[in-house]
């Protein structure tokens, strides 16, 4: 794919981050609360990754930076529940996204 060929989406938004964020909470929350030993250090080690991304997303945007790695970063997150109806399929455009 060339970059004529391709036009990258805008820089997420902290609405934009808000979605994923939140999608990604609903789904994490009851893994969060099992007593499953197979998915509970899986699911607090993910809830982390997320709080930590979503920090690093927080501090660019409020730099004025764009926050194109951290949003790509959850949207990917994101993309293991890619079959719930909830899931925008939009931000698969992230994932193509070339930096200049």
């Amino acid at each position: 794919m060339t970059s004529e060929s391709h036009t990258p989406p805008s820089a997420p938004t902290k609405n934009d981050f808000a979605k994923v964020l939140s999608f990604i909470s609903d789904r994490l929350a009851p893994l969060l609360v099992t007593d499953d030993p197979r998915y509970a250090p899986v699911a607090t080690s993910l809830d982390f990754a997320v709080r930590y991304l979503h920090g690093m997303a927080e501090l660019e945007l409020d730099e004025g930076g764009p926050a194109y790695k951290p949003f790509n970063a959850l949207t990917r997150i994101a993309e293991q529940w890619k079959e719930h109806p909830d899931f925008d399929p939009g931000w698969t455009e992230y994932w193509h996204r070339q930096r200049p």
